[in-house]
C-alpha cells in the first residue's frame, strides 16, 4: 500500500488532532466545519473528503485506530460532508464517492440485521470485508493509473 502511505502521512495527524480537540458528551471525537478551513473549491473538499475517508480506512484496518473512534469520525464527516456538499440525507455523494463508501462501511457494522445469527459481530462481518475492497479499489485504481502516466 506505499501509493496510501503518501496520503495517510499527510492527512493522518491532521484527522486524530481535529478530532481529538474537541470531545462530545461521551468523549466521542468531534469534526466541524471550521476544520475544513475556508475553501469554496468543491474539487478541493472532495479531495480532503475522500483522503480522510482513506486514512480512515487505511488505520481501522492496521488496527492503529480502534472501530468506534473511527465510526465516530465517520458519522460527523458524514454530516460535515452533506452540509458542505447541500446534499439529501442518505445519498452518496458522488464528488466524495470514497468518504462515502467509507462512511456506510463503518456505519453497516453499527447493528445486525434481522436474520443475522446473534452472535454475528457485525463490524467483522460488514464493516472488515468492505474496508478491504475499498482498499484494494483504490490502490488498484493507483496502479493503473501509474501505469497510464497519470500519477
Amino acid at each position: 500500500m506505499a501509493e496510501l502511505s503518501d496520503i495517510t502521512s499527510r492527512h493522518d495527524a491532521a484527522i486524530a488532532a481535529m478530532a481529538k480537540r474537541r470531545t462530545g458528551k461521551y468523549d466521542r471525537p468531534v469534526v466541524v466545519v471550521s476544520d475544513l478551513g475556508k475553501s469554496k473549491n468543491l474539487e478541493e473538499e472532495r479531495s480532503v473528503f475522500n483522503a480522510i475517508g482513506l486514512t480512515l480506512a487505511c488505520k481501522f484496518e492496521t488496527g492503529e485506530w480502534d472501530y468506534e473512534f473511527c465510526d465516530c469520525v465517520a458519522n460527523d464527516l458524514w454530516w460535515l460532508m452533506l452540509d458542505r456538499l447541500d446534499a439529501p440525507h442518505g445519498e452518496k455523494i458522488s464528488l466524495a464517492e470514497t468518504m462515502s463508501n467509507v462512511f456506510f462501511a463503518f456505519d453497516d457494522g453499527e447493528y445486525r440485521r434481522p436474520g443475522d445469527p446473534k452472535d454475528l459481530d457485525p463490524i467483522a462481518f460488514y464493516t472488515v470485508p468492505e474496508i478491504k475492497r475499498i482498499l484494494s479499489q483504490h490502490t488498484e485504481s493507483k496502479s493503473e493509473e501509474s501505469i497510464n502516466g497519470q500519477v
